[in-house]
């Protein structure tokens, strides 16, 4: 979980870049996770800072991680720690894993990190899940999902086309780099939004 940006699907250079699949490849690519986006590796690594924890990336874990990463393309959130915090609240409030219990453990870990990390990031996760659908609402298999138009995706899930989901790029855990504040972010509470 690096620093990205949010350029990639819900507003940025990848928005018209044609199918889902597409953007997806950009996105694997632009974040070096490889052509399948590590579904196949059977470890995953947590990144803190310079330290990389291994942990089973589990067989419900790899088959869902596709979904995952569509998740944000259509929300334009990045992989910080906070983008994935803003995530994990978009996704429990769209019900996007059903009754796959592993899957909501990975969330909730996400969601209490976002408590420490980005108390409103999760708000505001959770206020557009309230006004969207998650991809597992559509019913789609994998190749139906991945041959739509990345556009038609987000509009059947209740994203204005012409919306650009605006979230600051956040410091990693290391602090390599400095956002930008984000709208009415108090200048006397730096890393906290």
């Amino acid at each position: 979980m690096g620093d990205t940006s949010g350029d990639i699907g819900a507003g940025g250079d990848g928005a018209a870049a044609g199918t889902v699949a597409d953007a997806l490849r950009q996105f694997h690519e632009k974040h070096g996770y490889g052509p399948d986006g590590g579904a196949g590796r059977r470890i995953a690594f947590l990144h803190l800072g310079r330290l990389r924890i291994p942990f089973p990336n589990s067989r419900a874990r790899r088959a869902a991680l596709y979904v995952h990463d569509v998740n944000h393309l259509v929300t334009g959130y990045d992989t910080s720690w906070r983008g994935e915090a803003r995530l994990a609240a978009w996704e429990l409030r769209t019900l996007s894993w059903g009754g796959r219990v592993a899957l909501w453990l990975l969330v909730s870990a996400a969601l209490a990190w976002g408590l420490v990390l980005t108390p409103r990031g999760l708000r505001d996760g959770w206020r557009l899940g309230r006004a969207t659908r998650g991809v597992p609402s559509l019913g789609l298999g994998r190749d139906a999902l991945l041959a739509m138009p990345l556009s038609e995706l987000r509009a059947r899930l209740g994203f204005d086309a012409g919306r650009r989901i605006d979230v600051p790029a956040a410091p990693d855990v290391r602090g390599i780099e400095q956002a930008p504040r984000a709208k009415g972010e108090r200048a006397d509470r730096p890393g906290l939004s």
